[in-house]
C-alpha cells in the first residue's frame, strides 16, 4: 500500500536549538522533515522554519 502525505505544517523556532527541539517533538508523533530547513532572516529575531508532513496508508 502507498503513503501519501496526509498531513503537512511549519515547524519554526526563534533559534536553532528551539528548531530542533521542535521538529524532533513532531519527529515523535509520526513526522517527517519535508526538504530543507530555511531561516527567514528578514525578521528580527529570525525564524527558522523547517517542513514537516504525516503521511499514511491509502
Amino acid at each position: 500500500m502507498q503513503k501519501r502525505i496526509q498531513t503537512y505544517k511549519m515547524v519554526v523556532g526563534q533559534t536553532h536549538e528551539e528548531l530542533e527541539k521542535n521538529v524532533n517533538e513532531a519527529i515523535k508523533k509520526g513526522f517527517e522533515p519535508y526538504g530543507d530547513p530555511s531561516i527567514q532572516s528578514d525578521e528580527t529575531p529570525h525564524v527558522f522554519c523547517q517542513a514537516m508532513v504525516l503521511r499514511r496508508d491509502f
